[in-house]
């Protein structure tokens, strides 16, 4: 097994300090009672603190997780989840590593209700990590894409250390609207980065 380089053992803390920051402020921004769905958490360590009441259930492709819904979240697993079915879904550090992150995304969406928040984090700046596969690295325009029929409430960046415009982490929380939509990719605007 490769030793971790040291830029490794700076990113990772760094990296996990950032996502707990946002995601735990985005949490307390939810009200009591939400039922939020961890998608992919394979037992990742983290120091989460979840509105009062809340119902917090976890879907996982693998079962040696022992997550409470087990399916490919590409897929459509309305056999098991019906629509509707969340206030708020965790999607933190897991897009990298699915094969079809828009198929992945549509499928959030279906299981969100509407108003609901996806919590969502993503590394740009990082080496390649398990679980495998870890397949993607994903700008904020790429995210913009990703997210293009959600309405965007936050999003940060974790910058690199002397190097402009190429954060080390993502972080958002994107609102799926009350009326579906279905926005063309090439609609989209773009501010120009120079």
């Amino acid at each position: 097994m490769p030793e971790p380089s040291a830029y490794d053992n700076f990113f990772f803390p760094v990296a996990r300090q950032f996502i707990e920051d946002n995601v735990n402020g985005a949490l307390s921004a939810l009200p009591a009672g939400v039922r939020i769905l961890d998608v992919g958490s394979q037992g990742k360590d983290m120091q989460r603190t979840y509105p009062d009441d809340a119902e917090l259930l976890s879907f996982d492709i693998d079962p040696a997780s022992e997550a409470d819904f087990l399916g490919d979240i590409c897929e459509s697993n309305s056999d098991t989840i019906p629509d509707a079915s969340f206030d708020a879904i965790l999607l933190t550090d897991v897009l990298e590593h699915v094969c079809q992150p828009f198929a992945a995304i549509d499928e959030v969406a279906r299981m969100l209700k509407p108003r609901g928040s996806v919590l969502f984090s993503s590394p740009l700046n990082c080496r390649i990590h398990g679980p495998i596969p870890d397949c993607w690295r994903f700008t904020e325009f790429g995210l913009q894409v990703l997210f293009r029929n959600f309405d965007c409430a936050v999003f940060e960046k974790l910058e690199s250390p002397d190097r402009t415009l190429f954060p080390l982490q993502y972080f958002g929380v994107w609102k799926k609207p009350e009326e579906a939509r279905d926005i063309a990719i090439n609609e989209l605007r773009f501010e120009r980065i120079e």
